[in-house]
């Protein structure tokens, strides 16, 4: 049997590259579901990155990115291209979760199956959360000569983004298809 030759089990004679077989069904990439786990954080990181590039030249130079609980003040400022890298890098982990939901969702037994639930749904809160607090974060600024006059984001906003969060992550931990 070759390299590249399939045993009737799909289990031996696999390449070491395992190149063809990734997305057959066994894989649990192959379901159009599944793909979807990993491409809707894809797509919502995406898209909140396009706006925030097309929000760069009305944002001030340096932007707050973090303010006092206590006082409101601005206490951290940063290059606007940094705060919108400071999002983009961690927030690309976020789909990496959903790759490990569906990888761990393929392997059986009823705590995976749980686990793989739990983690694609941890993917797209955690995407929806960090995605709408830095739009937010950064939409308030949007018009100012001096960052320092920035409003702090508002509480009642952080908790829209948070129930969002976790009904989005309902969505995607459904999503998931069981094996």
């Amino acid at each position: 049997m070759s390299d590249h030759e399939q045993s009737p089990q799909g289990t031996s004679g696999e390449s070491s590259t395992g190149s063809g077989d990734i997305m057959s069904p066994r894989s649990g990439f192959g379901d159009p579901r599944n793909r979807a786990v990993i491409a809707v954080p894809f797509l919502m990181i995406a898209i909140s990155t396009i706006v925030m590039m097309v929000w760069m030249p009305s944002l001030p130079d340096q932007v707050v990115t973090q303010w006092s609980p206590t006082t409101g003040q601005p206490t951290s400022l940063s290059s606007a291209s940094t705060a919108v890298l400071s999002y983009v890098v961690p927030a690309l982990f976020t789909v990496l979760l959903a790759v490990l939901a569906v990888l761990l969702e393929t392997r059986g037994s009823a705590f995976r199956r749980w686990a793989a639930r739990f983690t694609a749904g941890a993917s797209w809160a955690i995407t929806v959360f960090i995605s709408a607090g830095t739009l937010v974060m950064l939409s308030g600024q949007r018009g100012l000569d001096d960052a320092s006059l920035a409003a702090q984001p508002s509480g009642s906003g952080m908790v829209v983004g948070t129930v969002l969060s976790v009904l989005v992550g309902l969505g995607g931990a459904a999503l998931l298809r069981p094996r």
